[in-house]
């Protein structure tokens, strides 16, 4: 007998299994989605939901579902588990039901890294189900092989063209490309970006940091002189003539991070001396901080759930990283340990809601993304089945990282970054009225003299060419700049960079 949950859950999924049937992808997500919290060790569910994905065109969503559902199916020790069954098949024995419950998730697999476009990972799991196709016959477990050898030669036809193209074999193997651009269409996020409650919470934080000098203000970028992109955006503007060289105001960063390279403050990332260093109380955890104020802001907001966990295998790859980008894996799992502190989804984490994910373009995905959300959940034990922290909430915050992140370097080595609430509504101008200032870059100057109604802007980053900088605003912030410093290269950018 089921328990009521589980009855439930099957209920959801019938429905989901209908409406895919009937080509309602969109409605089968929203009943697996509603069956997946109710019983979330039904692998069939995880499979099917791979497959409403693949359908609506998110395989990096798919790919995470095929590997849970992998995971519940097949157990290491045990071999293939038992099925969550609607109804009994007298055709079909339990056993072979349920290898061809795990031969379609496999194929969802394969399919998923295809469109990827990660072509080694889609012919391994092709050429896996090739080798499985003499233990059935069509009778007893109908599959269509033919499917699975035209992935297959699908998947070896583009690997070599990629690799005909120059030595990529390396870079092809690690990274994908998505059509994913930061928003799913399901989100609500864009409207609670711009919400009432939201509106007022920073415009009181603004108010208040800066002594009433700046307001927040919406802003469409369409209307700027410097740029053609039409979008909505939140801004800073002077309430008042702000003279040259004054400042606006210093804000203390919500959170951040270090690579352990040098020993630093896990709540600010200053530098710990012999004479200031306060340890964790709790001998297994091995952070400490400036101080014991440092080590009470950490416990409130994060660190009461990552205290003791064992984070050395993100850490491996932060410190292999060749870029400050590296270090938003440590920004991630603080953001998960805070969202699961509060209780909330991480998107909804008020200092951040407010943060701006949305790209113009189709991106590179790193496939270690997926192991690297797997390792968060596993680190701060969050149960599979609380959809608020789903992968596609994972890939959000992300994108939103990659957008506003203030990161240095120790030699070649990422050394620490910033999340930053305030300072990430100022706008980009290649040639700015603000810049900032300090060790940490959290104080805001006027570069000029700023009348009242002026926008507060900023250049994103100074030091690079007209030409990366033109792209980079065009891939990260869909600005596509026609101010005179950026006039000078008037390239294409339909291509990937």
């Amino acid at each position: 007998m089921y328990s009521a949950s589980k009855k439930a859950s099957l209920e959801h999924r019938l429905r989901g299994n209908e409406a895919m049937s009937n080509g309602d992808f969109k409605t089968a997500l929203e009943e697996y989605n509603k069956g997946i919290p109710l019983n979330p060790d039904d692998g069939i569910l995880w499979s099917n939901r791979s497959l409403a994905y693949l359908k609506l065109g998110h395989p990096e969503l798919a790919l995470v579902d095929t590997n849970r559902a992998s995971i519940i199916l097949i157990d290491p020790v045990l071999g293939l588990r038992k099925l969550e069954l609607v109804q009994k098949d007298e055709s079909i024995s339990p056993i072979n039901k349920l290898k061809q419950v795990g031969f379609k998730n496999l194929l969802r697999n394969a399919q998923a890294y295809s469109d990827l476009e990660l072509f080694i990972d889609a012919i391994k799991s092709c050429q896996e189900l090739m080798k499985l196709k003499n233990s059935f016959t069509a009778k007893n477990v109908p599959f269509n092989w033919i499917e699975v050898e035209r992935l297959l030669q699908h998947c070896q036809k583009r690997y070599n063209e990629y690799v005909s193209e120059g030595d990529f074999k390396d870079f092809v193997q690690h990274y994908g490309i998505s059509s994913f651009k930061g928003e799913y269409p399901w989100q609500s996020r864009k409207t609670d970006r711009f919400s009432e409650e939201n509106f007022r919470y920073l415009k009181d934080r603004i108010s208040e940091i800066s002594a009433s000098k700046v307001k927040l203000v919406k802003v469409n970028l369409g209307q700027s002189s410097v740029s053609d992109t039409i979008e909505i955006q939140y801004g800073i503007e002077a309430q008042e003539k702000i003279s040259s060289h004054e400042l606006i105001f210093k804000e203390t960063p919500f959170i951040t991070v270090y690579s352990r390279i040098v020993e630093r403050c896990d709540n600010c990332s200053t530098k710990i001396t012999t004479q200031s260093k306060f340890k964790c109380p709790n001998s297994s955890c091995k952070e400490v901080y400036c101080n014991i104020r440092c080590y009470q802001q950490a416990l409130e907001l994060f660190h009461n759930q990552l205290c003791g966990k064992d984070i050395t295998g993100i850490l491996t790859v932060v410190q292999k990283g060749k870029s400050t980008a590296s270090l938003n894996n440590l920004f991630l799992i603080k953001l998960f340990a805070i969202a699961k502190q509060r209780d909330i989804s991480p998107l909804d984490i008020k200092e951040i809601r407010h943060m701006t994910s949305s790209q113009q373009t189709k991106h590179r995905f790193p496939k270690i993304s997926v192991h690297l959300y797997e390792d968060v959940m596993r680190i701060l034990e969050i149960p599979i089945g609380d959809l608020r922290f789903d992968f596609w909430v994972f890939n959000c915050c992300l994108f939103m990282l990659s957008m506003n992140v203030f990161g240095e370097r120790n030699g070649a080595i990422p050394d620490k970054a910033y999340l930053f609430s305030l300072l990430a509504l100022i706008n980009h101008q290649c040639d700015p009225n603000a810049s900032t200032i300090g060790e940490i870059g959290n104080q805001l100057i006027s570069e000029k003299v700023i009348q009242k109604g002026e926008a507060i802007t900023i250049n994103y980053d100074p030091r690079i060419s007209s030409r990366e900088r033109a792209a980079s605003l065009y891939y990260f912030f869909g600005i596509n700049c026609k101010c005179p410093k950026c006039r000078t290269f008037s390239g294409s950018f339909s291509k990937i960079a």
